[in-house]
Order: structure tokens, then C-alpha cells, then sequence
């Protein structure tokens, strides 16, 4: 059986958690890593009431993450698929018992607390996102922080009610690393201050929707040493109708522009970022936003090249630091990174079809996470010229399933 750094470590460490709690973690995570595999998923199988035929947690928790990194969502799949690989799984684990029987797996997404096993993903995914990107060693990196309904889990016909999560995601790697549970997306607004506690954001730009634009959160980041790039619509009174007209004004020249065209989709998407920071107006008027030091205004053009038709949106911003109208522009698009993960989790890992309830669907949406993780880190980071990793992750997944070297490289971080 192999040793290693996997989620036997129940400390939080990392980049993403505070630097208080950070140094008494890595003594008790050296000390963990002696365990090996046994405690990859940190879930102590004795505090787990009715499982009393199947003894690991943990071998159960592998077998779900296999499977998922193979392509498979359904119980009777995974189990299927566990079966046919017995030798290849006992590489890592004993698997005294075989393999469990599919209303075990079914059960074990139940008993296990979400709230710990939340944690013990985000801590190493941290970890992993530290090793994959060379740049953001050091400090916390730009985040994009977004909230995501998990469908299959709420009530039909009630929009915007039902169970959210709360997550993080690195810019430039687009690895999730923290999340938090909400009942409706107006709790968002509450969730997102316990959320940047278990953050070190020291020298990050955090970047959130509007909804997150509030005051009390921007002054937090504030608090916590890190900048902001909020979205702005008309959810704080006049600001983003004073901010539009601000802009529109000819006699008001920009600081900075910057414009780039990108393709792909059967799409040309022209974008022009501009930034203003002369806002002694503005902090007279909305006094409450202090620490605004600019404005920026993304226009976005997008023509299909099929039917020939033009879109134009205009996107504004507030930051709490200045800056190139390159660098502000493309902090904002690099928040898309969390909502493509998104994405991905409804369309690749079929989240949104997923029936499971409470416990069960916030824990399987943290092993849907972990695994996109794992495919996260084997793809190199966006502005990468690395062009021989596979970007696609369909085909990363179908791999996996059929090439053991493969799927032993993307577990590599767990194992």
C-alpha cells in the first residue's frame, strides 16, 4: 500500500485558509501522511452509525471517485466497473470485503458529515492547485467566487429556492478549492463573509457577481488584506445607473483602454476594457464605497459568423485598486472560470440531473468537484502554451476509463 499526502489530512492548510491555523496543520499533516491511503477521505469509518457490514470508508469514497473519473454517475455502474477493476484497486487498498454492494454506496453518501468532508476537500485542493501553478506560490492568487443550484436536489417550480453551493475557484487554474452550503441564492449574501474567513486573500483580487456586491463584503476583503472586482447591476440603488452614465458621458476620457478579439464557437467576440479613476464624484454620492479606486467598463461585441447578426453587452465593474485596462479586463473575464466549472459539472458530470437529496447530493457534488480537480491538474493553466495535454475532458474521462497507467496519473494526487 502506498504512502502519501492524501486526504488523510484533516488539518486545513494551503493557501486558501488563514495563516493562523496554517502552522499548527502541517505538523498534524507530516503526521498523517504516515496513515497512507487508509485515511485518504479523513473520515473515521467507527463515527459512521449503520455501517456495520462494510468497515472502510475510505475504500468506499475511492471507488466513487473512480468511478466518476471514469465517465460513470450511476450506482450499479460504479459498482460494475469496481468489480472488473478488484485487481487494479487493490494496488492502493485491501479490499478485504470485495467490493460493496451498491445500496452500501448508496448509504455511505448519507452518514458522512458534509460539512468535514468539505473542508478536507478544499484543504487539498489548495494543496494540489500550489503544485500545479508555479505562479501562485507564495500567496493566494486571484478567485472568482460564485453560487451554484444544485437542481436535481430542489424542489421543482420554485426558482432561485433550494440547495446552493458557494464556491472558489483559482483564475488561472480553475481548481475549486473551498465551498459552502446555502437553502436559496438570496442567502448567498450572508454565506460569502463566512466564506472569505476560512480565506487567506492577502495580495488576491477577488472577484464576485452582483449579487455579492455589498458593502460589508467589500470592506471585509478590505479587512483581509485583498482587493475586489465586483460586477455591478441594479441591486445597489443608483450606483450602477450613476456608474453607466459616468461612462457615457463624451467629455469623460478613460484612464486606459485596451481591446482584444477572440474566435472559437463560430463566433468573433471583440471585447474593449476601459478604466476611469477620477471618482471623487462618485465617493460623494456613495460614500459607503470608500475604497473604489476605479471604474471599468467592459463592451463586449459578438457576431456569429454563420447569420452574420451582432450582439453588444456593456459590463461594469468597481475595483479597489488601479490598474492597466489589460490587466482589470481580464480579471473580470477569468471570473467566467468558476461558472465554467459550473458548466462543465452540469453537462460533463451531469450534476443537474442528479436526484440525490441533503446529505447525499452535497456530498456527491464534493466528489464531482474533486474528481474535476484531479482532470483540472492534468490540463495546463489557460494562458499555457502547453498545447500536448488534453483540454477536452470528455476524452480525458473515457481515457481514464481504459487506460489503468492513465487513471493511476490523474488519482496520482490521492494515492
Amino acid at each position: 500500500m502506498r504512502d502519501g499526502t492524501g486526504l488523510g489530512a484533516r488539518a486545513k492548510t494551503g493557501k486558501g485558509f488563514t495563516r493562523a491555523r496554517r502552522g499548527a496543520c502541517e505538523t498534524r499533516v507530516k503526521s498523517e501522511m504516515k496513515r497512507g491511503i487508509d485515511g485518504l477521505f479523513g473520515v473515521e469509518d467507527s463515527g459512521i452509525k449503520g455501517m456495520c457490514t462494510y468497515e472502510s470508508v475510505a475504500e468506499l469514497l475511492l471507488i466513487w471517485m473512480v468511478g466518476l473519473l471514469c465517465g460513470l454517475e450511476d450506482p450499479e455502474q460504479v459498482q460494475m466497473f469496481a468489480k472488473g477493476q478488484m485487481k487494479w484497486l487493490r494496488r492502493f487498498m485491501p479490499f478485504e470485503q470485495g467490493i460493496p454492494s451498491v445500496s452500501t454506496l448508496k448509504r455511505i453518501l448519507c452518514l458522512i458529515e458534509p460539512k468535514h468532508f468539505a473542508e478536507l476537500v478544499a484543504a487539498h485542493s489548495e494543496l494540489w492547485a500550489q503544485g500545479h501553478d508555479p505562479q501562485t506560490q507564495g500567496n493566494a492568487g486571484d478567485l472568482a467566487i460564485d453560487g451554484k443550484c444544485l437542481r436535481g436536489a430542489s424542489k421543482k417550480k420554485e426558482e432561485h429556492k433550494g440547495l446552493y453551493t458557494l464556491n472558489v475557484a483559482a483564475h488561472r487554474t480553475g481548481v475549486m478549492f473551498s465551498h459552502a452550503i446555502v437553502q436559496e441564492k438570496s442567502n448567498e449574501i450572508t454565506a460569502i463573509p463566512e466564506l472569505l474567513k476560512l480565506l487567506d486573500i492577502k495580495g488576491a483580487t477577488v472577484t464576485i457577481d452582483a449579487a455579492g456586491t455589498q458593502v460589508k463584503i467589500a470592506d471585509q476583503i478590505i479587512a483581509q488584506q485583498g482587493q475586489y472586482l465586483l460586477a455591478l447591476k441594479g441591486n445597489q440603488g443608483t450606483l450602477c445607473q450613476d456608474v453607466g452614465l459616468y461612462c457615457a458621458d463624451p467629455s469623460v476620457l478613460p484612464a486606459d483602454t485596451h481591446s482584444d478579439t477572440s474566435f472559437g464557437h463560430g463566433r468573433i467576440e471583440e471585447r474593449t476594457a476601459r478604466v476611469y479613476e477620477d471618482l471623487d464624484w462618485l465617493k460623494k454620492i456613495h460614500p459607503q464605497w470608500s475604497h473604489i479606486q476605479a471604474i471599468v467598463r467592459v463592451e463586449g461585441c459578438v457576431t456569429d459568423k454563420k447569420n452574420g447578426k451582432t450582439t453588444i453587452e456593456t459590463r461594469y465593474y468597481i475595483s479597489s485598486q488601479k490598474g492597466t485596462a489589460e490587466d482589470l479586463g481580464k480579471k473580470a473575464r477569468r471570473h467566467w472560470t468558476v461558472e465554467k466549472n459550473h458548466w462543465i459539472l452540469d453537462v460533463i458530470f451531469r450534476e443537474d440531473t442528479s436526484r440525490y437529496q441533503k446529505n447525499a447530493a452535497i456530498n456527491l457534488s464534493l466528489l464531482r468537484k474533486m474528481t474535476l480537480n484531479l482532470l483540472l491538474l492534468q490540463r495546463p493553466p489557460e494562458d499555457s502554451k502547453d498545447k500536448e495535454k488534453p483540454r477536452r475532458f470528455k476524452i480525458m474521462r473515457y481515457k481514464a476509463h481504459n487506460d489503468e497507467a492513465y487513471r493511476e496519473a490523474l488519482l496520482a494526487p490521492v494515492l
